[in-house]
């Protein structure tokens, strides 16, 4: 697992199938949703006649300090997993069953080095791109 601190939700695990562990750098966590594209079928004269919105799309991005990309060898083939769990639960779990990894070596300011991981989560049949469910055990 892999943990973010100084969020607003405090310090944050990570848990990418059965990818590596490690830190994650501070300022380095994006969750991005990309709404999909509106689709619409017009009539000659331009009355719509059928509307469809196109399944939109979840990334998170971090960057793990100290972990070359080859540690990622056994995740990037395949669809894997990916966990955001508050360490101090109280918030949300977000899980993501299924998704496509990348990663990119980077070199940080001091010197150090890390892995950037890129999560492009791929939807399940019903649509959903990921659950959530309260920290504590509930479900949301």
């Amino acid at each position: 697992m892999a943990t973010v601190k100084g969020t607003a939700w405090g310090e944050l695990e990570f848990k990418l199938g059965s990818g590596p562990t490690g830190v994650v750098k501070e300022g380095s966590y994006s969750l991005e949703y990309q709404e999909g594209a509106t689709k619409e079928w017009k009539a000659i004269g331009g009355r719509i006649v059928d509307k469809r919105q196109l399944m939109g799309s979840v990334r998170a991005v971090y960057v793990l300090k100290g972990i070359e990309t080859g540690a990622f060898k056994d995740v990037l083939p395949g669809e894997t997993s990916l966990t955001v769990t508050p360490k101090d639960k109280i918030g949300e779990v977000i899980s993501f069953k299924k998704g496509k990894v990348s990663v990119t070596p980077v070199f940080t300011d001091d010197g150090g080095y890390g892995t950037k991981v890129t999560y492009n989560a791929i939807p399940e049949e019903d649509g959903s791109l990921f659950t959530a469910s309260d920290a504590g055990g509930a479900s949301a």
